[in-house]
């Protein structure tokens, strides 16, 4: 996008999600925020370039009342961001466990002369097996000759390798803290049902 090769941008959305039992495996230690939301405003701010600067949202919490967890299910926000764009954000642990897959994510941006569009819902394999279908993982943890590899692997690898040297993380720790304000913002929305502005954080 910084190459300019969609135009400037519109509006974007990004958002995933996973199924009921990690929202039962949480048992109400974490939001739906948290676990799976900070993937998606970094996800947001590090494609468009820009800030969240504040966020409308609304949460819906039937299923994990249901079985006894503390949680909401999912959260919806709509979003602006400092270079004129809005947004949206959405994330919860909802799925039915006979789903496909357990990551159902995608994210989008619109711009003037084109499109990005990030689908990581399937990852290129297919399995039908005893009339269900399945996409199995190739990306985020697949097992290869008896390893775990893929991305979230290489992540946790990078924050310890960075955490042991004393070097820089790839991520600067100043773009975490905005996604962490964020978060607050949607969780104080929720509460309050008012449009919030993000809190600056600095270390």
């Amino acid at each position: 996008m910084r190459e300019g090769r969609i135009g400037q941008p519109i509006h974007a959305s990004s958002g995933r999600f996973t199924k009921r039992d990690v929202g039962q495996r949480m048992n109400g230690k974490s939001s739906v925020c948290f676990y799976l939301g900070i993937h998606d405003i970094d996800m947001l701010q590090w494609i468009s370039g820009a800030d969240i600067t504040s966020v409308y949202s609304r949460s819906v919490s039937k299923l994990m009342p249901s079985l006894g967890v503390a949680s909401e299910d999912a959260i919806f926000s709509t979003v602006e961001m400092s270079n004129g764009m809005s947004g949206q954000l959405y994330f919860g642990w909802t799925l039915p466990e006979a789903a496909p897959t357990g990551i159902w994510a995608r994210t989008e941006v619109v711009g003037t002369d084109g499109l990005i569009d990030l689908d990581v819902r399937d990852h290129g394999l297919r399995l039908l097996s005893r009339g269900s279908w399945s996409l199995p993982d190739s990306l985020h943890w697949p097992t290869t000759n008896g390893h775990i590899v893929g991305d979230l692997y290489e992540e946790v690898r990078h924050f310890i390798a960075a955490v042991q040297s004393g070097k820089p993380f790839v991520m600067p720790v100043e773009d975490a803290l905005r996604a962490v304000a964020v978060n607050d913002a949607i969780l104080r929305s929720v509460e309050t049902g008012k449009r919030e502005a993000v809190e600056d954080w600095h270390i």
